[in-house]
């Protein structure tokens, strides 16, 4: 009777799960319906009752061993009981999820049971690597030389990167400053004619005893009012004749050479006071659709020697051996807004000039007045450096009179790069720009270069950032790795001998013989 209760309860189990898959084998419905005969319902007593004893009767026999006391009634009521709870389990799963009257499991619950079982085999080999040491070990040394060699590597590509950077700036520099250099020594071309003319011309050689020396009985005297200071009276000081052949000769030196937009006036200086400019007065319509107007009357008579704002360059002009530049400045006669000055000392045999106790053959200066706009628009400094994507900044050092006759060092922007400038001090050159001395007339310019961000590679972070996490996962990828091989260690030594598995990891086989049975392990 015992049994046969048993066959019931394993028949109504093995037909509770064949239920399982109505939906997605229609075999096995057919099965369980008993529209297909496959004798289940006579192989599964039969299999549990003969072949193998159910799981009630290895309970029962477990239980009998360990009490010794018990009649067959009991065991079998300890068995009924057990298995019965078991099939109660099963049966209610199947009627809670897969039984007749419910419904295939939701999406819901595979994701819990999915989530579950990852976190078990998560904390699973959590356990397993802190239990082995030389698991986590050998990660962190993987971590520890991905990130050296990755992070070094990045690094010198970012040093690599930031010298290219320099090297360009100071190629930009030093080609802006050829271009410079090379545009001066054409547009001063005019100061070397006109010394020329004043060295063989005797009514040019003549002008510098004319004028005379300031404070010098029959000198020209200072100018009236407040420009005395810095300017002297020019009133019938020159035969209208010597001023007809100046301005003869500087029309044909300014009007060849495309000079035209470039040289705005030409001046001779006999004793460092401007005596005569060409053109006088000008209305000018460069090439670039831009008007200049010119009225140079105010500039007849400017004392160089004695005008605070530029005594100090005339000095260094007297015994210069070349040309000497001032500026961009505002000119005192307005016209064009900046300007470059560029004067040449005119020496030679004869002449005399003193300044600051000193004597020096001297017959005065030839001076041109440069457009600095239209000379640094026709070296293409702006464009440059936008093209390059650099900022640059372009000073001159000027020595300024003070009131109290000494000399003070005064550093002014002559041309800056447009973002800067519209900026209204928004962008400013970086803290590690480079600085150069331009090659120009008398050296003095100095052309800060950088970029906007500095001498930095804008992909360095996100790129260190990358490497860090697939270092990180390269590292858990080795350890999870490192962990399965554990695993799979451990359940082998579980499931076979050590000693059969050290002799199947050479390569060997196995063979344990005992009285009744004979054990073949091979790999």
């Amino acid at each position: 009777e015992v049994r046969e209760q048993r066959q019931a309860r394993s028949t109504n189990f093995i037909q509770a799960r064949c239920a399982m898959q109505q939906e997605h084998d229609p075999v096995e419905q057919d099965v369980a319906e008993g529209r297909v005969d496959l004798e289940m319902t006579e192989t599964v007593p039969h299999f549990f009752s003969k072949n193998v004893p159910t799981p009630g009767d290895a309970l029962s026999e477990s239980a009998t061993d360990r009490h010794h006391a018990g009649s067959a009634s009991g065991d079998s009521q300890s068995s009924i009981g057990i298995w019965d709870r078991f099939l109660a389990r099963g049966v209610a799963t199947s009627e809670s999820g897969f039984g007749d009257g419910g419904s295939p499991a939701s999406c819901w619950t595979a994701v819990t049971d999915t989530s579950r079982s990852f976190l078990r085999d998560l904390r699973r080999k959590a356990v397993v690597t802190v239990q082995h040491p030389d698991i986590w070990l050998s990660g962190l040394f993987v971590l520890l030389v991905l990130l050296g060699v990755s992070v070094g590597t990045l690094v010198a590509w970012s040093e690599e990167a930031k010298n290219t950077m320099r090297v360009n700036a100071q190629g930009m520099a030093e080609e802006v400053s050829t271009a410079m250099s090379h545009r001066l020594d054409v547009v001063l071309v005019p100061l070397l004619t006109m010394r020329n003319y004043v060295k063989q011309l005797s009514g040019f050689r003549e002008l510098s005893s004319l004028v005379g020396e300031r404070g010098v009985a029959g000198s020209a005297p200072a100018a009236d009012g407040a420009k005395g200071l810095s300017h002297r009276n020019m009133t019938g000081v020159f035969d209208k004749a010597v001023t007809d052949l100046f301005n003869e000769i500087a029309h044909d030196i300014r009007s060849t050479n495309g000079f035209d937009d470039i040289v705005m006036n030409i001046q001779l200086a006999p004793k460092a006071a401007v005596s005569m400019i060409y053109p006088l007065k000008e209305t000018k319509v460069l090439t670039n659709g831009k008007v200049i107007v010119q009225d140079n009357t105010g500039a007849i008579g400017h004392d160089l020697l004695n005008d605070p704002n530029r005594v100090a360059i005339a000095i260094a002009t007297v015994p210069a051996p070349g040309v000497v530049t001032a500026g961009p400045l505002n000119l005192v006669q307005g016209g064009v807004v900046k300007s470059l000055i560029a004067r040449l000392p005119i020496n030679f045999p004869g002449q005399s000039m003193t300044v600051l106790g000193k004597n020096y053959e001297c017959w005065g200066f030839a001076v041109v007045i440069l457009n600095w706009e239209q000379l640094i628009e026709q070296v293409g400094i702006y464009q440059r450096f936008e093209s390059a994507g650099m900022l640059f900044s372009l000073t001159r050092t000027d020595s300024v009179k003070q009131t109290d006759g000494t000399f003070k060092d005064k550093v002014s922007i002559i041309a800056e790069s447009k973002a800067i400038t519209a900026s209204g001090g928004n962008v400013t050159l970086p803290d590690d720009k480079l600085t150069f001395a331009l090659n120009t007339t008398n050296n003095e310019w100095v052309m800060a270069v950088g970029y906007p961000h500095g001498f930095t590679v804008d992909w360095l972070p996100w790129s260190l950032a990358l490497v860090i996490v697939g270092s990180v996962v390269i590292t858990i990828l080795i350890i999870v790795a490192l962990v399965n091989r554990k695993e799979h260690q451990l359940l082998l030594y579980r499931m076979m001998p050590r000693k059969a598995i050290a002799k199947l990891q050479k390569g060997e086989s196995v063979i344990e013989k005992y009285d009744q049975v004979t054990i073949f392990f091979s790999d």
